[in-house]
């Protein structure tokens, strides 16, 4: 089973019941046979859009409360389970923690950066705007004309439209945790 099918085979359950209706109900609702609907219920069946359609029109609700599975109110993320991206010779790393995706404007990921490197960024685009915490260690920042020294626990808002670069001259690695969102 498809994690489409899955969805709508657990919604359509969770919804019904909560509905208070019986197979029989939601079929004289829909004109979906009961069989139908237990066979979508139980996962053993590929429901057509139309028969979606039916559905939703039955039960009253939108197309995507049998899509999409309910969200968790608490996501974990383990660090190992993140997407990292290295520099060709590993002297920044870069963990994509959150990554943007259809509920959200913004991705968080964190930087790790070893002394002595540096990390050029191209630009973002105009409309992408990028929060910045150093979390460990001293950085420099390079955008424009302007250069800042953030220190751990300073923050810093980039309008990323243009390229810049993070530098490390500290004596132990750098860290810093990053927000971006795009408007």
């Amino acid at each position: 089973m498809d994690t489409i099918d899955k969805n709508i085979s657990i919604n359509l359950r969770k919804i019904r019941k909560e509905q208070n209706m019986s197979l029989d109900m939601l079929s004289e609702r829909t004109l979906v046979s009961k069989s139908m609907l237990g066979q979508i219920e139980r996962g053993e069946s590929n429901p057509t859009i139309t028969t979606v359609a039916k559905i939703c029109e039955g039960l009253k609700i939108g197309i995507e409360d049998l899509l999409y599975r309910e969200k968790d109110p608490i996501s974990l993320v383990k660090k190992d389970q993140c997407r990292v991206t290295r520099s060709a010779q590993s002297r920044y790393a870069v963990r994509l923690v959150f990554p943007f995706d259809k509920d959200r404007n913004f991705e968080i990921y964190t930087i790790s950066i070893e002394p002595g490197a540096q990390m050029q960024l191209p630009s973002h685009g105009a409309h992408t705007t990028e929060y910045v915490t150093v979390t460990q260690g001293t950085l420099i920042l390079h955008h424009e004309n302007k250069e800042l020294e953030l220190t751990s626990g300073d923050s810093a808002c980039l309008c990323a439209g243009g390229e810049y670069t993070w530098k490390n001259m500290g004596d132990g690695q750098a860290q810093m945790s990053v927000v971006m969102t795009v408007s």
